[in-house]
């Protein structure tokens, strides 16, 4: 179930992912991206340091068994829709890389979807998580959470 924090707009959602299957994600996206790196230019309005989802198999495969349907039955209780499709779905890093370039967040902006879930895989790091601009703050969820 989900907690409103803006009834029809923002939800926190808990148990999206258990800890172990984030920390699975972490370490499979960290060994795809020492092989094939990471995207930089996908999103040309607002450009993250991402990789697809669909690029790395075992992720692939966590997100179609784990995530999907969850985030299906929320937006089927919530917004009443009967299917989702999902459109794009990555695994985003944020940090300061080896070169000292900082790629610590994303300027204010709006998804280009109907609906967008951000799941946190890890904690443990200052700042974080996603400004909602009604709310005038930050949400940042637990791991595993969205």
């Amino acid at each position: 179930t989900a907690t409103p924090l803006i009834p029809s707009l923002a939800y926190l959602c808990p148990s999206v992912l258990s800890p172990q299957l984030c920390s699975s994600i972490i370490t499979s996206t960290e060994s795809h991206v020492k092989k094939e790196g990471w995207t930089t230019s996908r999103h040309y309005q607002v450009p993250t340091r991402d990789v697809p989802v669909h690029s790395i198999p075992s992720v692939l495969s966590i997100f179609n068994s784990s995530v999907h349907p969850v985030l299906s039955s929320l937006i089927s209780s919530i917004f009443s829709e009967t299917a989702a499709t999902i459109h794009d779905a990555f695994v985003v890093k944020y940090q300061v890389d080896e070169k000292g370039t900082t790629n610590r967040g994303l300027p204010l902006h709006y998804d280009q979807s109907q609906y967008s879930f951000t799941v946190s895989l890890n904690d443990g790091y200052t700042g974080g998580g996603t400004y909602i601009e009604v709310l005038k703050r930050a949400v940042d969820p637990g791991v595993g959470e969205a």
